[in-house]
């Protein structure tokens, strides 16, 4: 680990970096080898020799913690800083450990908020400033209400979507289906025209969105006209009218959101990412067995094929000691 000011290695690169005994015999076995991210609930699967360096860079938005008990299986290795406290049975882990980090863990608006080992404190230094795109189809009332939510953070307008900290789109407003809209929660209601929902694909680095505003279609259906996750949100309203109800509680409802959404400033981490991850661990899997029929006088050399999986938590993606 480096000193104050360098660069460093993270958590992640040190697990990795820990896990490469049991890689290099699964190789020198001829075993198959399979590398699985969990990013937003999902599970990303690449094989290969090598784990993807990409996987190792820090993620946009703040991750949960793998399902891990979906892989605790022989041939299987945990990557992690600490392994979670239930321990798998089956599978190996490579968990690097290490010391508190003290660094920052909140952004509100300019204001940054470190820890600095101990307590909470108040930076001298200004959070990073963070940037908020606008799909120019997303309805002009929303437009207007966002720009009015970003001024009072201190939050820029980008020109394009890349390293945006918030992302509104309208992604489904090309697709030629409209339907009647009308929906609300909070203590209001607004009525439009919408695009009918289709298939939003995820975001490999945010993950699939979540359904914050639904409609009812006819036939009982429901669309989400509104849905969600860290650092995106998807309207699919292609024209909004009046609010009824409170006006004021329309303005909190989506303020409420889209401070969700906002991810944090760079090099931003939550506080239980920063905390002392304990010592380091690494024990291999158990093996894989043998396919059902076969021994070793008959079984070929190059026959069996393990599975090494490695896990890649968020634990300290983004933590640099």
């Amino acid at each position: 680990w480096a000193g104050p000011g360098a660069r460093g290695e993270s958590r992640l690169e040190r697990a990795a970096a820990s896990a490469s005994a049991s890689v290099a015999l699964a190789l020198e076995r001829g075993d198959a080898i399979e590398w699985v991210a969990s990013v937003g609930g999902e599970e990303e699967v690449i094989a290969g020799r090598e784990l993807p360096a990409e996987w190792l860079e820090p993620p946009r938005a703040p991750q949960s913690e793998p399902r891990w008990e979906r892989l605790d299986r022989p041939g299987t290795m945990w990557v992690t800083d600490a392994a979670p406290l239930t321990g798998p049975r089956r599978a190996g882990v490579a968990a690097s450990g290490g010391a508190a980090v003290p660094g920052p863990i909140a952004s509100p608006g300019t204001l940054r908020l470190d820890w600095d080992g101990e307590r909470i404190v108040e930076s001298p230094e200004p959070a990073d400033a963070r940037r908020l795109a606008i799909d120019v189809e997303v309805p002009e009332l929303l437009r207007e209400l966002i720009r009015i939510w970003a001024k009072d953070r201190s939050i820029e307008l980008a020109g394009d979507f890349a390293g945006a900290s918030l992302v509104v789109t309208c992604a489904r407003c090309s697709s030629g289906t409209v339907v009647p809209a009308k929906a609300g929660r909070d203590g209001w209601i607004t009525s439009g025209e919408a695009a009918r929902e289709g298939a939003l694909d995820a975001d490999p680095e945010l993950g699939a969105l979540e359904p914050w505003l639904s409609v009812d279609l006819a036939g009982g259906e429901t669309a989400g006209v509104v849905t969600w996750t860290p650092g995106r949100i998807d309207i699919a309203w292609l024209d909004l009218h009046e609010v009824a109800g409170d006006p004021a509680a329309f303005a909190v409802s989506w303020s409420e959101l889209l401070d969700a959404a906002l991810l944090p400033a760079e090099g931003v981490v939550a506080l239980s990412e920063r905390l002392d991850a304990g010592p380091a661990l690494v024990r291999a899997p158990a093996e894989p067995p043998e396919p059902a029929g076969w021994n070793e006088r008959t079984l070929p050399p190059d026959a069996l094929l393990a599975v090494l999986a490695a896990v890649l938590t968020l634990a300290a993606l983004g933590l640099r000691a």
